[in-house]
């Protein structure tokens, strides 16, 4: 992915797939960030080379965390609030919203954002 689309300043990880999250870890930048949302399921051995990650992670000051999902009420705390904040502040959410793009044209935006985007917005909308 990284020779591909260069390094990434944050990865996010939520797919529980522990061979594909140990192997994201190299995409991260320079002070790049890696959040692991997945849980792996099963057992499934995995052979790493642990001396090669940990020298780029202190080399390349690299941060790694872990954080629980919410649950489906926490979900639907934070949409009351989005909204609650949207009625108080209309304007404010599209300040923050620089850019809309179609889901299927998202690695277009790797190269041709505008660099001051804040926040570019994946619409997946179903033409159908």
């Amino acid at each position: 992915l990284d020779e591909r689309c260069g390094e990434f300043d944050l990865v996010f990880e939520a797919t529980g797939i522990a061979k594909l999250q140990v192997e994201l870890i190299d995409t991260l930048s320079t002070n790049g960030i890696y959040v692991a949302t997945g849980i792996p399921a099963g057992r499934r051995p995995l052979e790493i080379d642990a001396g090669h990650v940990m020298e780029q992670l202190v080399l390349k000051n690299q941060i790694i965390l872990g954080s629980v999902n919410a649950s489906v009420e926490h979900y639907r705390n934070a949409v009351g609030y989005l909204e609650e904040s949207h009625a108080r502040w209309p304007a404010a959410i599209g300040r923050i919203v620089t850019a809309r793009i179609n889901y299927q044209d998202f690695t277009n935006t790797f190269d041709t954002h505008d660099r001051d985007d804040i926040k570019i917005v994946v619409e997946w909308v179903n033409s159908v």
